[in-house]
C-alpha cells in the first residue's frame, strides 16, 4: 500500500511541476513595478539646466510632463524628469535585478525631428557613488528616437549600458563597469540634444517594470530542490516502511519472529523476560469450516484482544507477536512470579468469549507455555525453546492447559532427546523389527488383508512402544526415515514369500505419518521401491490417521492421488477422531475407512449415540463406495454388532493378536477359520486379554 502512495506522490509532484512551467510560460508568475506611483516612489520632478524656463504638471498618479523654453541654446541645456525611488536620500533605493523589462508611454515634442530622449536608472552603490555627489551614482542608460516607435515601448533591460563619460569622469574599473539595478535611487527621463532654442514637452504617460517572481531558471532550480526534498523523504519513508515490514506480521500487525527477537535481546540488556508460547488449538478446522479470511479474522481478533484487554502492550513493558500460523508470543518485562500466574489466569478468561467470525460464534481453546529468562537463560532462542517446550508439555497432556518451565519440562525434554538419539541407533543398526496383525473378512473369516506394526528389539527403547517413539520421531524428523525402512521390510518380505502370496491375494496395510503428506518426493520413492521388489501395487495399502487428513491442503491432496495413480490403495485410519465432516470424504482420495477403537469399545454398553453414529458411518462408506475395518475388536458381540450393520472387514485381539512374520506365514499357510467361527459362536461378550 505505501508503494501506492509513493506512486501517487510521484504522479501529484509531476502534474505540479508541469503546472508551475505552464503557469510561468503563461505569464501568471509575472510582476511589474510602476513608476509614476505607490509607496515606492519618493518624489517626482522637474529636471533642467541652462538658459531654460520650465513649467512642471503631474496632472494623474500616472503620468508627469514637463514643457521647457529654452530662450537660446549657448551652454550645456537639459530638461527633463526625475523620479525619486526608495527612502529619502540617495543610498536606499530600490533592488530592481528581478525586472528584466521596461515599458514606457511617452510623447516628446521638440523643436528639432527625430530628437533622442535619454532613460537612465541611477543606481547607488558605496564602491563608486557618494551621497553628497548625485551625478557619481551610475548612469545605466539608453536612448531612443520616440518618433519611431508606437507606444508602449518594451525596452529590455539588458539593452542598457553605462554611460563611458560616467566611467572616465569617476575613474571605475572592470569590475563595475556593468549595468547595475540592485539599488536604484532615480529614474530619469532627459532631453539629449538642446541646441535649437524652442519648446520642449516631455510627457511620460506611463511607466512600468515588468519581470518574473522566478526566472524559469529558477523556477526549474526550485522543482529540482522540491524533487530532491521528495525523493528523499519518499525513500526515507518507504526505507522505513520496508523496515516495518521486516519486523511486522502483516495480518494481525504485530511483531513477527525478526521484531520480537529484537524487541527481547534489547530487552534482556536491561530487564528479565517473561515469555508466554501459545498455540490455538484446531485453527486448520477453523480454516476448513469458516474460510482462510474467516481464519486471517479470527488471529486479528485474537491478536487486538490480547493487545487491548490483557495488559498494556506497548515498547515499554510488553509486545504480543505472531510466531507462524496459530502461534504467538507474549513477552513482558519484570514479572514476578504472582503477576505471572495472575495474567496466565486473565488470558484463559479473556479467551473464554467467542470470537465473531461474520455472524459465526467460534470458540476457541489454547495450549499455553511459559519461560522466563535466567542468568543461564538468557537470548531470545533459549527462552523461546523453553517456552515453546512447555507449551508442547502441555499440549500433549489431558489434565493441564498450560505449563510454566521447570524441572518436569526440563526432564521431557531429555527423555525426547534420549529416544530420538535411542531411535537414531535404532535406524542405523537396524534394530527395528515388524510384526503382523491379521485383518479378517467379516462374512467368510479369511484374512485378507494385515497391518504392518513396527516394533523394537533395542534394549533401550525396550518398553517404549511407537504411541510414545513416533510422535518423538515425528518431532525430531526422523519418522520419513522410519517410514522408507517399514516399506522396504515389507516390500522385502514380500518378494521373498511371491509364491505363498500370489494365490493368498492378501492386501498389506502399512502406516504411514503425515509427514509423508509434505513429503514431494515421497510417491517417486514409493514407485521405486515397487519396482525394486517386483511388488504389485494392489498388494499395498497405505493408512493415514485422520488427524493427519486435517491438516492437508492442495499440496497433500496432490501427493496422494500420486500415491493412488501408482495402484496403491489409501485408509483413512482412526476415523471419527479427528472430527471429519462426512461431505468431506468425498474430497480425500480414500479407499477404505478405519474405525476407530474407541468406538467398537462401546459397542453393547448403554450409550446408543456411539452405536448410531457407528451405524451411521457404515452407511456413508457404503455411499462413498469405500471399504470399512473395525479396529479393536475384543469380543464376539462386538464382531457380531459389526458384522450384522455390514462393516467389511475386522481386526483386533479377539481374533488375533500381532505376531512375527513367521507366524504369520504359518497362519496364511493354515487359516483357523473353523475354530474362529466356532470361537465366535461360543463367546458371549468375553473380552479377549
Amino acid at each position: 500500500m505505501f508503494l501506492d502512495t509513493n506512486v501517487k506522490a510521484i504522479i501529484l509532484l509531476v502534474l505540479l511541476s508541469l503546472i508551475a512551467l505552464a503557469a510561468h510560460r503563461l505569464g501568471f508568475l509575472d510582476t511589474h513595478l510602476p513608476l509614476i506611483s505607490g509607496t515606492h516612489v519618493n518624489l517626482i520632478s522637474e529636471i533642467k539646466e541652462g538658459n531654460i524656463t520650465s513649467e512642471f504638471k503631474q496632472e494623474t498618479d500616472l503620468s508627469a510632463s514637463v514643457q521647457c523654453h529654452l530662450t537660446h541654446s549657448a551652454g550645456f541645456n537639459l530638461c527633463g524628469i526625475s523620479i525619486a525611488l526608495g527612502a529619502e536620500g540617495p543610498k536606499s533605493g530600490l533592488n530592481l535585478a528581478k525586472y528584466d523589462r521596461l515599458e514606457i508611454d511617452l510623447g516628446f515634442r521638440s523643436p528639432m525631428p527625430h530628437q533622442k530622449v535619454k532613460v537612465s536608472f541611477r543606481n547607488f552603490h558605496k564602491a563608486y557613488s557618494r551621497p553628497e555627489d548625485l551625478v557619481s551614482l551610475k548612469f545605466n542608460t539608453i536612448t531612443y528616437d520616440p518618433s519611431v516607435y508606437e507606444p508602449p515601448l518594451i525596452v529590455p533591460l539588458h539593452s542598457f549600458y553605462v554611460e563611458n563619460w560616467w566611467l572616465a569622469q569617476y575613474n571605475v574599473g572592470f569590475n563595475h563597469s556593468q549595468t547595475d539595478f540592485s539599488n536604484v535611487s532615480f529614474i530619469e527621463f532627459l532631453t539629449t540634444d538642446m541646441s535649437v532654442p524652442g519648446v520642449y514637452e516631455l510627457e511620460v504617460r506611463s511607466a512600468l517594470l515588468r519581470g518574473q517572481w522566478l526566472t524559469e531558471t529558477e523556477l526549474l532550480r526550485y522543482i529540482f530542490l522540491v524533487w530532491l526534498a521528495i525523493v528523499i523523504l519518499v525513500v526515507t519513508r518507504q526505507r522505513n516502511q520496508l523496515k516495518r515490514l521486516a519486523v511486522m506480521d502483516l495480518v494481525t500487525e504485530s511483531y513477527n519472529r525478526r521484531g520480537v527477537n529484537q524487541w527481547v535481546t534489547r530487552a534482556l540488556s536491561k530487564s528479565t523476560v517473561c515469555l508466554f508460547y501459545i498455540d490455538i488449538a484446531g485453527f486448520k478446522k477453523i480454516n476448513d469450516a469458516y474460510g482462510h479470511l474467516s481464519g486471517d479474522e479470527l488471529l486479528r481478533q485474537f491478536s487486538n484482544r490480547i493487545r487491548k484487554d490483557l495488559y498494556a502492550f506497548h515498547e515499554r513493558s510488553a509486545v504480543i507477536s505472531r510466531l507462524s500460523g496459530d502461534e504467538f508470543l507474549l513477552v513482558f518485562k519484570d514479572l514476578d512470579p504472582d503477576q505471572t500466574q495472575t495474567l496466565i489466569k486473565d488470558l484463559f478468561s479473556l479467551l473464554q468469549e467467542p470470537f465473531d467470525l461474520s455472524g459465526n460464534q467460534v470458540i476457541i481453546n489454547i495450549h499455553l507455555g511459559v519461560a522466563h529468562s535466567s542468568e543461564t537463560v538468557n537470548t531470545f532462542n533459549d527462552i523461546v525453546v523453553q517456552a515453546d517446550s512447555a507449551m508442547y508439555f502441555a499440549r500433549k497432556s489431558d489434565s493441564i492447559r498450560y505449563k510454566v518451565f521447570d524441572e518436569s519440562v526440563s526432564h521431557d525434554i531429555y527423555f525426547r532427546k534420549q529416544i530420538a538419539e535411542q531411535i537414531k541407533d535404532a535406524i542405523s543398526e537396524d534394530l527395528f523389527l515388524l510384526h503382523f496383525m491379521p485383518i479378517y473378512n467379516s462374512q467368510t473369516l479369511k484374512i485378507d488383508a494385515v497391518e504392518v506394526l513396527l516394533r523394537c528389539q533395542s534394549g533401550r527403547l525396550s518398553g517404549v512402544g511407537p504411541d510414545i517413539f513416533i510422535p518423538i520421531a515425528e518431532e525430531y524428523n526422523l519418522i520419513k526415515a522410519i517410514d522408507l525402512w517399514v516399506i522396504e521390510e515389507t516390500f522385502k518380505k514380500i518378494h521373498q514369500e511371491r509364491s505363498l502370496l500370489m494365490d493368498l491375494t492378501v492386501v498389506f496395510c502399512i502406516n504411514i505419518s503425515s509427514a509423508e503428506l509434505h513429503n514431494t518426493s515421497f510417491s517417486l520413492q514409493l514407485g521405486s521401491l515397487l519396482d525394486k521388489y517386483h511388488i504389485k501395487p494392489q498388494w499395498i495399502k497405505l493408512e493415514i490417521t485422520e488427524t493427519s487428513f486435517i491438516e492437508t491442503g492442495a499440496s497433500s491432496i496432490k501427493i496422494l492421488n500420486e500415491i493412488r495413480s501408482l495402484g496403491i490403495q489409501l485408509a483413512l485410519d482412526d476415523f471419527g477422531t479427528g472430527y471429519t465432516a462426512f461431505n468431506q470424504l468425498i474430497h480425500y482420495p480414500i479407499d477404505c475407512l478405519k474405525i476407530d477403537k474407541s468406538f467398537i469399545d462401546n459397542v453393547g454398553s448403554k450409550n446408543e449415540t456411539t452405536e448410531s453414529m457407528i451405524e451411521a458411518i457404515l452407511l456413508i462408506a457404503k455411499s462413498y463406495k469405500l471399504e470399512t475395518i473395525a479396529e479393536g475388536i475384543e469380543n464376539a458381540d462386538q464382531y457380531r454388532y459389526m458384522a450384522a450393520n455390514g462393516c467389511d472387514l475386522m481386526q483386533g485381539y479377539f481374533l488375533a493378536k500381532p505376531m512375527d512374520w513367521q507366524s504369520f506365514k504359518s497362519l496364511l499357510s493354515y487359516p483357523r477359520t473353523e475354530a474362529l467361527r466356532a470361537k465366535i459362536e461360543g463367546s458371549s461378550g468375553q473380552t479377549e486379554n
